[in-house]
């Protein structure tokens, strides 16, 4: 999942399970391909940290309904395409802000602290978010299928599962902060980010 950037990949986590309120950058997994591991990531990260987390998709983003994903660490987009401004704001909002008001139908709206790092996985890897050149929240990660076939790798994962827990607890973080979230952005800019800011300019734009 993490290629190259395997240290702050595994920061990444440890920052999730040691240091939960600090503020990380939007995580897009992304392929045109099958089988590159998107929702594998997604099950282990729900079986890590089990019920804080929620995968959701884009009917649940656009909803004004939220109590499902409110309090949780990690909210997952899974099969994201996010086409409409509205929602693309709404989600770089929530990727900073420290609190949030949670709508739950019959209920009256009230306001909780707000921690949950958005991570959003899509097939549509040139064009799944509109991303200006200013845009410094996304961490792009293109995805492509593993060198080696493990059809079993959930349950490999299972097994391993406290073993990676006790290692996120005495790893050192190898990173220093560098920004409000936490990396600085010549650290997380890839070819995948630089290809969907390119595919974000303007039809006219482009022709000019």
């Amino acid at each position: 999942v993490f290629g190259e950037h395997i240290e702050l990949g595994l920061d990444y986590i440890q920052m999730l399970y040691v240091k939960p309120i600090q503020i990380l950058p939007i995580l897009c997994l992304v392929s045109y391909e099958n089988q590159t591991g998107k929702t594998t990531f997604l099950n282990w990260l729900n079986n890590l940290f089990i019920n804080n987390m929620a995968v959701i998709g884009n009917q649940e983003l656009q909803s004004a309904f939220n109590s499902n994903y409110a309090t949780k660490l990690i909210v997952a987009v899974d099969e994201s395409k996010i086409d409409k401004n509205h929602v693309l704001e709404k989600i770089k909002a929530m990727a900073t802000a420290s609190t949030i008001e949670v709508n739950s139908k019959f209920i009256t709206p009230y306001t909780i602290d707000f921690f949950a790092k958005i991570i959003l996985c899509s097939n549509y890897e040139d064009n799944f978010i509109n991303a200006k050149e200013e845009d410094i929240r996304y961490w792009v990660r293109k995805l492509g299928k593993p060198e080696f076939k493990n059809f079993d790798i959930e349950t490999d994962l299972k097994k391993e599962m406290s073993a990676f827990v006790h290692y996120l607890q005495n790893r050192e973080i190898k990173t220093e902060k560098k920004s409000r979230a936490w990396f600085d952005a010549d650290e997380i800019e890839t070819q995948a980010l630089m290809e969907i800011k390119k595919n974000s300019i303007e039809t006219v734009i482009k022709h000019l």
